[in-house]
């Protein structure tokens, strides 16, 4: 048993054994009558945030603890109470606008209840399934909200909550690339990576300033380094990064080809606690993981966003 407050008031939700963070999610929409795709934050006794993956911990440390629900939609839209369910009557569309001049920052969201109906039982079918097929299906039919999501700068950071299936689902990020830039164009990088780029990028490297980085790199590109260094492909793409000319403007920091490559790409070792790692990793720019035994052996990539790894 959990308590939760809303809005002031205050309630108990019961859990299961085995429950995960989107149970307990769907629990507090279920008692407070929220809308199903309410995007929730909680908070405990310090109004600290709470992310998924220690909420379970948490709630087993501190079994008198009563957490905050807050939904991000009544603070960035305005609205008190508009992640209720039926806060606004059938098929109304409804826009508000707010602008800082009269002609200039005017944000605009648009509430389409035709929208909402196609869309509310695929999000909600996506938290609770367990079948591979139907998340890549509904999470296909939900493309459209989400490229939606990305354009609007008040919601992009809510992706993950809403599409959590991102965080233990392979293969979702792809589809996504896909569903952008259709199957052909997504595919002609690889397609051409190993007859065209591949090889070009090697060769310009090699013009490079000889530093042992470089030497390492190159000779992994060519294949001839070992188990601890980048495999081929990886090492290629990480002389794309020396090769890139620095970005104009006068910056007060600039970042070396070195400490590019650190932040573009990190190895761990697949015995150890990746929850460890991103416990110690500084800052909110995305990368990339690599997770296996050796570095050039990579059992599998995930992209780090805000300590949470979406799978490729």
């Amino acid at each position: 048993m959990v308590k939760v407050q809303y809005q002031g008031v205050k309630k108990c939700i019961k859990l299961l054994n085995d429950f995960t963070f989107q149970h307990f999610l769907s629990e507090v929409k279920s008692k407070f009558g929220l809308a199903r795709t309410a995007v929730l934050q909680v908070f405990d006794d310090t109004d600290t945030s709470v992310e998924y993956d220690i909420f379970q911990e948490l709630i087993e440390a501190s079994p008198n603890l009563c957490l905050t629900i807050r939904c991000l939609e009544e603070i960035s839209a305005g609205l008190p109470g508009s992640c209720l369910n039926n806060a606004f009557p059938e098929n109304m569309i409804i826009t508000i606008t707010g602008s800082s001049t009269p002609s200039t920052c005017t944000d605009t969201l648009s509430v389409s209840s035709t929208d909402h109906e196609e869309r509310d039982p695929a999000i909600s079918f996506l938290v609770h399934t367990a079948d591979e097929v139907d998340v890549m299906q509904k999470m296909k039919e939900t493309f459209k909200h989400r490229q939606e999501l990305v354009h609007n700068s008040g919601r992009s950071a809510d992706i993950l909550n809403i599409f959590p299936r991102f965080l233990d689902a392979k293969g979702l990020v792809n589809q996504d690339f896909a569903l952008l830039f259709n199957a052909e164009t997504s595919n002609k990088l690889l397609e051409r990576w190993e007859t065209a780029f591949k090889h070009k990028v090697i060769n310009e490297a090699k013009s490079l300033t000889s530093t042992a980085e470089i030497l390492c790199l190159l000779s992994a590109a060519e294949g001839q380094g070992s188990e601890n260094d980048w495999d081929s492909d990886m090492s290629s793409i990480l002389l794309l990064v020396h090769l890139l000319p620095p970005s104009p403007g006068r910056k007060k920091t600039k970042i070396s080809p070195t400490e590019a490559v650190d932040r573009l790409v990190h190895f761990h070792k697949s015995c150890t606690s990746i929850e460890t790692h991103l416990s110690e990793r500084e800052g909110c720019q995305l990368y990339l993981l690599g997770l296996g035994r050796f570095k050039g052996r990579i059992e599998k990539f995930y992209v780090v966003v805000d300590t949470l790894k979406p799978k490729l």
